[in-house]
């Protein structure tokens, strides 16, 4: 069965250039006890806005756990926030890396 991620809550995200930690999101799983609070550390927002067919990653921290993944968000050619997941083999849930 496909674990089902599901959105909390995510800030406006609009089409223009980023710059550090200026993409956030507030992620968690069903089966997570924590929730996560990722930041952008790269600016490739602007290239996901506007190209959907860069598919660039976010390593990203999950903090008050020790686990760690790669996430990648897509979004619409108007830069309107799509979906997430996680890449296969990588995990941001608790401590299974």
């Amino acid at each position: 069965m496909p674990l089902v991620l599901i959105i909390q809550n995510l800030e406006s995200l609009e089409p223009r250039k980023s710059t550090k930690n200026d993409v956030r999101a507030i992620l968690g799983e069903p089966n997570c006890t924590t929730t996560y609070i990722l930041e952008s550390k790269e600016p490739w927002y602007e290239m996901w806005a506007y190209d959907l067919s860069k598919r660039n990653h976010f390593n990203g921290n999950n903090f008050g756990s020790t686990g760690s993944g790669t996430i990648i968000f897509h979004f619409d050619p108007q830069g309107r926030f799509i979906q997430y997941f996680k890449v296969k083999g990588c995990s941001n849930c608790g401590n299974d890396d």
